[in-house]
């Protein structure tokens, strides 16, 4: 089963090379950790208790998806607060996945509730849509200039 997974993700990370789109799901590869990095201890102290802040209604941009899940800082006002809570210590876990020398940086969600990332890295940029759960790559479209922002050049 191993090899299996070794092979499909080889297998995109070759067609991704040429501009394909993934036709399968890549599984993801956990970032890996350097053999002499100490990872620490598993948790220290104990679960919190959420301690909600209030604040003002944000606008919802009609051309942006929902606040909380349209960019990179959650919202067309760039707040970086989001309504849900973040994790309290209760059971709490890690997932990743590595692409290489990509850096994702800027994050979303479509509708269906897939990751929707932009990456880039020396070969130029490429949206990646992740299973949200195992974080698989489900396709991948590289950007041209036009498509992603950029600019034309003159």
């Amino acid at each position: 089963m191993k090899r299996l997974v070794l092979v499909a993700a080889m297998l995109g990370v070759c067609l991704s090379a040429i501009g394909a789109p993934a036709l399968i799901p890549i599984p993801a590869i956990p970032i890996p950790s350097f053999p002499l990095q100490n990872p620490g201890p598993a948790f220290i102290g104990s679960t919190a208790v959420a301690q909600p802040v209030g604040s003002f209604t944000v606008p919802q941009n009609p051309f942006m998806a929902p606040n909380g899940k349209s960019n990179i800082h959650n919202d067309a006002y760039m707040t970086d607060a989001y309504a849900w809570a973040g994790p309290l210590g209760k059971n709490i876990g890690v997932n990743s996945t590595w692409f290489g020398l990509e850096e994702c940086a800027s994050i979303t969600f479509d509708s269906q509730g897939r990751i929707v990332a932009l990456c880039g890295s020396l070969d130029g940029a490429k949206l990646r849509v992740l299973h949200p759960t195992t974080l698989a790559t489900l396709s991948i479209f590289p950007c041209r200039r036009a498509w992603c922002g950029r600019g034309r050049r003159r």
